[in-house]
């Protein structure tokens, strides 16, 4: 039977709370696996008066706080090796003791998961800085994933209603956007969504549209020329090769334009260019897939929210929606079509 792993996310965070919530509303016939410290999804049982649902869980759990629960080799995540200063006991742990512990969930999830017996991943969502402080040097789970995996093309899709935008650059400072464009990562993108919406979205012919950079996508060169110099020779080439694809296309329209039905999927050049219109549309309903992983990951639409977490009112729905998904995309054997290979240091 297929396990839907879900790691708790940043411990301070509503992470907890939204999955047991989702998970109480959820009838799937699949095991559930928790992956993280169990005193803190504990607390949140109690705080929902989920108990009896987690003690359900519970015996299907990792628990990294044991020993041996979520070890990672020095080799490919730089962690020292040490214990110090971790504990669960305090709501309000020390950011980088709370990036610790759900770095060491993310690589105990990845370690168990059994892709080819239909496993899929789940993400709570986390704090980066404090990933950063805890020892993970990484911006996000997309790239901390990546490393896992042992796999270098990756891409983040939005899923928001009719509403698909994947991101050809993630979290980069602004000002190193059109550094990081080129040809390849473009098509490198275009081609992970272009296969996902064949494979997962039943989508026979794919229809994209490329995001301009600048304002009006450049205005023929008056508003800048990566537009005309970047975007365009790529979009020229893939319609030559006879894919279905627009651009470059000034991004205050083409969001339009997908959610009226002309493009199955915006590819958006850099993070906010895509992420601002996905949570307009579809903020608490929509949800992350990771694309070019071995495996299925899902996450929703949201971040920590520490103002609010340990209260009981986080809203379940973009966590559910995340679980459907996820559950409908591993039974799909062609959407991860990476060969299942787990990256050889993570123990």
């Amino acid at each position: 039977m297929p396990t839907i792993y879900i790691t708790m996310g940043d411990p301070r965070g509503i992470g907890p709370e939204v999955a047991l919530k989702a998970l109480a509303e959820d009838r799937g016939p699949e095991r559930i696996r928790l992956v993280g410290v169990l005193d803190v999804f504990a607390r949140a049982a109690r705080t929902l008066g989920l108990e009896e649902l987690f003690a359900r869980l519970e015996p299907d759990a990792i628990d990294v706080s044991q020993e041996g629960g979520g070890r990672v080799s020095a080799e490919v995540l730089p962690v020292d090796g040490t214990d110090d200063g971790l504990t669960a006991e305090a709501p309000r742990m020390p950011p980088a003791v709370a990036g610790r512990w759900a770095g060491l969930a993310i690589a105990a999830a990845v370690r168990d998961l059994r892709p080819e017996e239909g496993d899929v991943l789940v993400t709570g969502p986390l704090d980066k800085a404090a990933l950063v402080a805890g020892g993970y040097p990484f911006p996000g789970h997309t790239e901390m994933l990546a490393a896992l995996a042992g796999v270098r093309e990756v891409a983040l899709l939005l899923v928001a209603g009719e509403l698909r935008v994947s991101l050809v650059t993630g979290h980069v400072p602004l000002r190193e956007v059109p550094r990081r464009l080129d040809e390849r990562r473009i098509r490198e993108v275009f081609r992970l969504t272009h296969d996902a919406l064949r494979a997962g979205f039943d989508v026979e012919r794919p229809r994209l549209a490329v995001c301009g950079l600048n304002p009006h996508a450049g205005d023929g060169g008056t508003l800048g020329e990566e537009d005309e110099r970047l975007v365009a020779p790529v979009v020229r080439a893939l319609r030559g090769e006879g894919f279905d694809v627009t651009g470059p296309v000034p991004a205050d329209t083409v969001f339009v334009r997908a959610i009226a039905g002309e493009f199955d999927a915006v590819l958006a050049l850099y993070h906010d260019q895509g992420m601002i219109p996905i949570k307009v549309h579809g903020f608490g309903r929509g949800v992350n897939v990771t694309l070019g992983l071995p495996f299925v990951r899902t996450s929703p639409d949201h971040g920590t929210a520490l103002d609010i977490a340990g209260r009981g009112v986080a809203r379940p729905a973009s966590f559910a929606a995340a679980l459907a998904l996820a559950r409908d995309l591993g039974g799909r054997p062609g959407f991860v079509r990476t060969p299942v290979v787990k990256a050889a240091r993570v123990q």
